[in-house]
């Protein structure tokens, strides 16, 4: 059974330190998070589990994250969580993988952009992300 679409395009961009690894937008009423590779938002992370978290959309103002109970758990804007409305600025924490949450719009009115990882010995300028304070 296929993954059913969402109305509403989530755009993350996902950072390990300062470095930004992609960005990626997703269009699904649940968005699977974690570094199995079909999850629909993967995490290369060896703190990361397989499934590590799921994404509710039910509208642009309704999303919420849930945490799967795996180790060591996942953050939002520094705060460990179980269930948690989430918008569009808020941080969430998976081992030591940042996902940024840019943006939520009605699909058709985001692109779908997905950058890979540069190749060896070149070099990509960035901003670094947004601050978090440790837990």
């Amino acid at each position: 059974m296929e993954a059913q679409k969402s109305k509403v395009a989530l755009t993350f961009a996902l950072y390990q330190g300062q470095d930004l690894i992609r960005r990626e937008t997703v269009a699904q009423d649940i968005v699977k998070v974690g570094k199995d590779p079909r999850s629909h938002l993967r995490v290369d992370d060896e703190l990361a589990s397989r499934m590590h978290a799921v994404i509710e959309v039910g509208g642009e103002s309704d999303i919420t994250l849930i945490d799967l109970g795996n180790e060591p758990g996942t953050l939002v804007n520094g705060q460990r969580v179980n269930k948690c409305k989430i918008r569009v600025g808020d941080q969430i924490q998976i081992g030591n993988t940042l996902l940024h949450f840019e943006a939520a719009a009605p699909v058709g009115q985001t692109s779908t952009v997905e950058m890979s990882a540069a190749g060896p010995g070149s070099q990509t300028q960035v901003a670094a992300p947004p601050a978090i304070e440790a837990a």
